[in-house]
């Protein structure tokens, strides 16, 4: 099970709580299944129960968090992310949540850079919290800062970096426009709600536009999410061929066959991505300036 468990239902998990009922992790991996499905209730309702049986259980108490967050139980929501990083000082996503609740909802641009700051000492990898504290140094003038990590993050991965800045310098969306239900197929991502991201991927898609590859990539992180490889593939394959050179439609690709143990095909197109990150260049750092100093004009932080 520890190594299978994306292959396990919420009725796998039931009948296994059935017969060990004081298994924290059940209850913690369950919950995460209820989460994907929109179900927020019975996954607080298995996140604290995890929390009873394990008053340890770091993720649970990271996990149940982001609920009340979603709920907008803002100080149920610190509190969680808060006793998630106390029990474990080198669990990343209690540090990114609580970053980016200080963020977002207490505007304490100060505390939220002291938690991505941490955060990317654990892990300089992830361009992710780079965006995030570039953010926050945003919100506090602190321009010299806030580029340099818009730079480091534009290293790690130039594309999403790139599409990161356009949603912050460019007009609001149509909301019925392919790009706009893309923005919230990614959104969807993000709170593990993968039947609304596939919904929303699929209207992408049928109305139509350039960022078709990365509706059918992202719709197929989705279909992975949920354990329907098979339509992963598919959908990764479909990016491909419209995009031959889509490098996270390589990765995603490449950690489905991982998920199957197709390992041959998993190494295969993991090399197609590493071989093009090596080749993408950075943007320049005039350029990179130019679209910081007019994120920080117009002053849109969320």
């Amino acid at each position: 099970m520890e190594n299978r468990q994306e292959n396990l239902t919420i009725d796998d998990f039931t009948k296994m709580i059935s017969t060990a009922p004081n298994n924290y992790n059940f209850y913690v991996y369950r919950g995460m299944l209820y989460w994907s499905k929109g179900d927020f209730d019975k996954a607080k309702d298995d996140f604290t129960k995890a929390i009873q049986i394990n008053p340890f259980s770091f993720e649970a108490y990271n996990n149940r968090g982001s609920i009340y967050g979603h709920e907008k139980n803002y100080d149920l929501a610190l509190t969680d992310y808060s006793k998630c990083v106390e029990i474990n000082q080198l669990a990343i996503d209690g540090y990114v949540n609580r970053g980016s609740f200080y963020c977002d909802m207490l505007h304490d641009y100060k505390s939220a850079i002291e938690d991505f700051s941490r955060a990317i000492e654990i892990d300089p990898t992830d361009y992710e919290v780079y965006l995030f504290r570039c953010r926050a140094y945003m919100a506090l003038g602190e321009e010299k800062l806030a580029e340099t990590d818009l730079k480091k993050a534009f290293e790690i991965n130039p594309f999403v970096t790139e599409q990161w800045l356009k949603r912050r310098t460019e007009p609001p969306l149509d909301s019925e426009s392919a790009e706009a239900h893309i923005q919230n197929v990614v959104e969807a991502l993000g709170s593990h709600e993968y039947d609304f991201a596939i919904a929303e991927a699929t209207e992408a898609i049928k109305i139509g536009s350039p960022l078709d590859a990365i509706a059918y990539s992202n719709r197929g992180i989705a279909h992975d999410a949920k354990g329907e490889y098979a339509l992963a593939i598919e959908d990764c394959k479909k990016a491909l061929a419209l995009s031959p050179e889509y490098t996270k439609a390589y990765s995603n690709l490449g950690i489905t066959y991982y998920h199957i143990r197709k390992y041959d095909l998993a190494i295969e197109n993991i090399t197609q991505t590493i071989e093009r990150l090596s080749k993408n260049p950075v943007l320049d750092p005039d350029e990179t300036k130019t679209f910081l100093k007019f994120t920080l004009l117009s002053r849109t932080f969320i």
